[in-house]
C-alpha cells in the first residue's frame, strides 16, 4: 500500500486531530496557526497531508515565502522554534516514498528551497 500526498484544505478536524495526538506536535502545526500567518503576513500556507490507505501517516505544514536571495521557498514553520514534518509509524520504504513525493511536489511548484525544522 503506497503513500498518497494531498494538499490539505478541508478545515481542522483530520489535520488537528493528528497534530494534537502526535508526541512532537506543537500549536505551530495546527490549522489555527496557518490562518493566523496567512492573515497577519499574507503568507500562503501549503499544508501537505500524507495518507497510507485511509490512515494519516504524516503532515507537513509549510508556507511559501519569496526571498530575493533564496527565491521561492517553503518554510516549515516561520516564527516557530520547532516545526516540520510530523510522521507516525513509517517504515524506511515509506520514508523514501514520502520524500520522493515531496521532491516531486517541490519540483512541480518550482520551489527552490525547503527549510524544515525537525526530522523524519
Amino acid at each position: 500500500m503506497g503513500i498518497e500526498i494531498i494538499e490539505y484544505t478541508d478545515g481542522r478536524t483530520e489535520w488537528d486531530s493528528f497534530a494534537e495526538s502526535h508526541p512532537q506536535g506543537r500549536f505551530f502545526q495546527l490549522i489555527g496557526y496557518k490562518k493566523a500567518l496567512e492573515e497577519a503576513y499574507g503568507y500562503k500556507g501549503k499544508y501537505l497531508l500524507f495518507k497510507k490507505g485511509e490512515r494519516v501517516a504524516a503532515v507537513l505544514p509549510c508556507f511559501c515565502v519569496v526571498s530575493s536571495w533564496r527565491g521561492r521557498q517553503w518554510v516549515s514553520l516561520p516564527f516557530a522554534e520547532y516545526g516540520g514534518l510530523l510522521a507516525c509509524d513509517l517504515t524506511e520504504e515509506d520514508q523514501r516514498e514520502l520524500l520522493g513525493l515531496l521532491r516531486d511536489v517541490l519540483i512541480k511548484g518550482k520551489v527552490e528551497f525547503l527549510q524544515m525544522r525537525g526530522g523524519l
